[in-house]
C-alpha cells in the first residue's frame, strides 16, 4: 500500500511539473498578443505611405508597454512573467530523462520570445530613422516585418515539440486523456489547418464539438467559449466573411486570430483558461493555449499587377451551398492556357442597377460591386492541383431579375463570353480549367 501511495505521489509531483511547462507556454502566447498588434500596427503604418488607407486596429505603442514584455518586472500583464516561469522550470523535481528534452525546448521558446520582443523595436527605430516615402526604405521594413513571420513561425514549431514531449510524457505516465482534452486537440488541429490553409477536414472537427456540446457534459464558461468557437468555425465554412480591416489579411488570418482564438485563450476569457482553472493541476494536464500567427501586407500599388491567388492553395471540391444559398454549376466550363487567367465582367442585359458579390475559389474579391455595361478587370491566378471556379451571388435583383454577369476571357486567341445569373434564392458556380 505505500508502494501504491508513493507511486501515486510521484505521478501527481510529475504532473504538477509538466503543467508549469504549460504555463510558461500559455504566458509566452499572451505576451506574443501584444507584440502581434504592435507589428499590425507597424505594417499599417509603413503601408499608408504608399496608397493604402490605414486601418488602426490597435491603439498602442512600445512607449506604453514595459521595456520587455515578457520580462515585465511591473507585472502589468502577468501575475507570473515567461520570464518567472522559464527560472523555476531548472528546479523542479522532474526526472533528467524528461526534463532534459522539456528545458531544451523550453530554452528555444524563451530565445523566439526574446527576439520576438526585440524586433517591435527594430521596427519602430526603422520607421521614425527613415524616409518611407523612398521605394527602398519600404523593401528594407518590409524585410523587418517579415522576420516577425519567421519568428512566431518559430514559436509554433517549439510548441508542437512541446506538445508532442508531453503527449509522450503522459502516455508513460498512464494518465488518461479526459474527453475535454480530446475536444481541445481537435479544435487545435481545426485552427492549425487555418494557419496552413488546409482545411478540408473541418467536417470531423465539427461534429466533435457539436457532440461536447450537446452532451451535457459541459457547463458555464467552458461551454459558452466552445460554442462560440463552433459557431466560428461554421461561419467560416458557409460564408467567410472578413471584416474590413482585415480584407487584405484574408479568411485564414482573420478566422485563426480574430474569430476563434479568442474563444481559445485566456485573455478572450476562453475556454482552456476556464478549464485550466478548474482542474486539480496536480492531477490533470493543462491545456496548452495556442499563438497567434503573423503575416505582413502589402499596398494596393505594389500589388496590382499581381494576380489574385487563392487563400487556399488547394479546393477539393466546389461548394453546393455558401452564405445559405443553394450553388448551381454551370453547364459551360472557361477552359484557358495558363494558370494567370485576364477575365472582364460586366452587365450582361440591360444596366439595371445590378449589385453583386463574386467569389474566386472561396475569397470574396468583390463584395457589394454595383457591375455595369463597361468591362471591369479581373486577373486571378488559378491554383496548380484541385478545382477552381468563379462564382456570382446577387446582392439585390436590380429591375429586371436575376443579376446576371457575362465573364469575357482568351482562349486560343479568341474572346469567349459565358454567362452566369444569380438570384436571391440561388447563386451560380462556373469552373475553370487549365488546358495545355
Amino acid at each position: 500500500m505505500f508502494v501504491v501511495f508513493a507511486k501515486a505521489n510521484a505521478q501527481t509531483s510529475n504532473i504538477d511539473a509538466v503543467n508549469s511547462y504549460i504555463d510558461f507556454n500559455n504566458e509566452c502566447t499572451h505576451g506574443m498578443l501584444i507584440v502581434h498588434r504592435l507589428l499590425e500596427n507597424f505594417n499599417q503604418d509603413v503601408n499608408k505611405f504608399v496608397d493604402l488607407e490605414s486601418h488602426q486596429i490597435n491603439f498602442y505603442s512600445n512607449k506604453d508597454l514595459p521595456r520587455n514584455i515578457f520580462e515585465d518586472t511591473d507585472h502589468w500583464f502577468y501575475e507570473k512573467t515567461p520570464y518567472e516561469w522559464y527560472a523555476e522550470l531548472a528546479s523542479l523535481d522532474l526526472s533528467a530523462e524528461w526534463k532534459q528534452p522539456l528545458n531544451t525546448t523550453a530554452s528555444k521558446m524563451r530565445q523566439d520570445i526574446t527576439a520576438i520582443n526585440q524586433i517591435r523595436f527594430e521596427a519602430e527605430q526603422f520607421i521614425t530613422e527613415n524616409d518611407l516615402s523612398d521605394r527602398k526604405s519600404q523593401e528594407e521594413i518590409y524585410k523587418i516585418l517579415e522576420k516577425g513571420v519567421t519568428l512566431f513561425e518559430n514559436f509554433y514549431k517549439n510548441q508542437k515539440v512541446l506538445k508532442s514531449q508531453i503527449e509522450t510524457f503522459a502516455q508513460r505516465q498512464k494518465a488518461e486523456r479526459n474527453d475535454f482534452e480530446n475536444v481541445h486537440e481537435q479544435a487545435y488541429q481545426m485552427l492549425e489547418s487555418l494557419r496552413y490553409k488546409n482545411d478540408d477536414n473541418w467536417a470531423d472537427g465539427i461534429q466533435v464539438l457539436e457532440g461536447a456540446i450537446s452532451s451535457g457534459d459541459l457547463k458555464g464558461e467552458m461551454k459558452d467559449k466552445l460554442n462560440k468557437f463552433l459557431l466560428g468555425a461554421k461561419e467560416f465554412i458557409q460564408t467567410a466573411t472578413v471584416d474590413a480591416e482585415y480584407k487584405l489579411y484574408g479568411k485564414y488570418y482573420f478566422y485563426h486570430n480574430s474569430k476563434l482564438l479568442n474563444y481559445v485563450n485566456r485573455y478572450g476569457n476562453g475556454y482552456a483558461n476556464a478549464y485550466n482553472e478548474s482542474i486539480d493541476r496536480k492531477k490533470q494536464f493543462k491545456l496548452l493555449e495556442i499563438p497567434h500567427f503573423y503575416q505582413v501586407i502589402y499596398p494596393v500599388k505594389w500589388m496590382e499587377n499581381v494576380p489574385l491567388a487563392s487563400m487556399d492553395p488547394m479546393i477539393q471540391e466546389i461548394p453546393d451551398q455558401l452564405k445559405e444559398r443553394k450553388i448551381n454549376l454551370s453547364k459551360n466550363i472557361i477552359y484557358v492556357e495558363s494558370d494567370v487567367v485576364e477575365l472582364e465582367i460586366f452587365d450582361h442585359q440591360m444596366i439595371d442597377g445590378d449589385i453583386v458579390s463574386v467569389n474566386f475559389n472561396g475569397d470574396w474579391i468583390l463584395e457589394d460591386f454595383p457591375i455595369k455595361g463597361k468591362p471591369y478587370p479581373l486577373k486571378v491566378k488559378l491554383n496548380a492541383n484541385g478545382k477552381n471556379f468563379l462564382l456570382l451571388h446577387a446582392i439585390n435583383l436590380g429591375k429586371k431579375p436575376p443579376n446576371t454577369m457575362a465573364v469575357r476571357y482568351v482562349y486560343k486567341g479568341q474572346k469567349q463570353t459565358v454567362v452566369l445569373s444569380s438570384d436571391l434564392d440561388e447563386s451560380e458556380v462556373i469552373e475553370l480549367k487549365i488546358v495545355k
